[in-house]
């Protein structure tokens, strides 16, 4: 374990700590948390948007990438931190054909924790406006210093209970101090212009605008574009025609009611913009390759209700 060309963080690639949460079943009573020491190529980057039921923390460690929250770009360099709460759509994007390091942390902190008012309060830094942090001067050297003590105590403490209590709790100090240092961000994004900023506010409105009616033509004229251009420069930049990010869009949302709402499924196909039951059952399939109503069995089965759904969002997937 060295420390990173022109960082002061501890890194070692393929080193982790825990188990991914991805398809973990999660207590409703204890926190969980994982940190992955890896890379990513920009040959394997995500083909969707996606969510989480848990929250997740990226720390970049190579020069730059990008990063899409509910369709907002979001340009990163080394040293940024992306804070994403559960129940976010988003995406990354490694720009360069070399090896991109990045550390990621996912965690959930049960309602059931010591503290529930402080923690609540502590996490409200995952709601913030802009989900990118940038830190200097004693401000990053603290954050440095948590995140190593994680791996410093978890490398010298041979005890796997006490390697978990011992990362959960400087993990608890690392947000901690997120929270108290969130008024020294010096993040900033110049914004894009051009065509491609306009395709980025396009991709953004999709997002908030899913349950409208929504096609190529509409757009193109509420953006002033071209609809034969701006069927090519989207697909370009996306990989997606317009009709195809608007359906899994709409899909993801749906998703998300699924996963924590009580709702029948007709009315979450109709609540997630589909104007037929029998088109969202289609879109479903493609997506998922599994009908709603299994989608819905198969996250009951492990599902512990260790979000809440008050800290998140009422309708739906929260907005950034």
């Amino acid at each position: 374990m060295n420390l990173y060309t022109n960082t002061s963080i501890l890194y070692e690639r393929g080193f982790k700590i825990g188990e991914s949460l991805e398809n973990k079943q999660l207590s409703p009573t204890n926190p969980s948390c994982f940190l992955d020491f890896d890379y990513r190529n920009k040959s394997i980057n995500m083909g969707l948007p996606h969510y989480h039921l848990f929250y997740e923390m990226l720390l970049l460690l190579s020069p730059r990438c990008n990063h899409y929250v509910e369709g907002r770009k979001f340009s990163m360099k080394q040293g940024d931190i992306i804070l994403l709460p559960p129940g976010v759509l988003h995406q990354s994007e490694y720009i360069d054909d070399n090896k991109n390091d990045r550390i990621l942390i996912q965690f959930t902190w049960p309602g059931t924790m010591s503290f529930p008012d402080a923690r609540k309060k502590i996490l409200t830094i995952f709601n913030a406006p802009v989900p990118v942090f940038r830190f200097e001067g004693e401000a990053l050297a603290r954050l440095s210093s948590d995140l190593n003590a994680i791996v410093t105590d978890y490398i010298r403490t041979k005890d796997s209970a006490m390697q978990e209590i011992l990362s959960n709790a400087h993990l608890l100090e690392l947000v901690s101090d997120l929270y108290l240092y969130a008024d020294q961000n010096v993040y900033f994004q110049a914004p894009d212009t051009g065509v491609r900023g306009k395709i980025y506010s396009i991709v953004n409105y999709i997002h908030v605008h899913y349950t409208e009616e929504l096609s190529l033509h509409i757009l193109a004229e509420k953006f002033f574009i071209n609809p034969y251009y701006l069927s090519h420069c989207f697909k370009e930049m996306t990989g997606y025609t317009v009709g195809e990010y608007i359906q899994v869009t709409r899909i993801r949302n749906a998703q998300y009611l699924l996963d924590f709402s009580t709702q029948k499924i007709t009315d979450i196909a109709e609540l997630s913009g589909f104007s037929s039951f029998s088109q969202f059952n289609r879109s479903f399939w493609k997506v998922n390759g599994m009908s709603p109503s299994e989608y819905r069995r198969r996250q009951k089965a492990r599902n512990t209700e260790v979000v809440n759904l008050g800290e998140i969002s009422a309708g739906g997937l929260r907005r950034s």
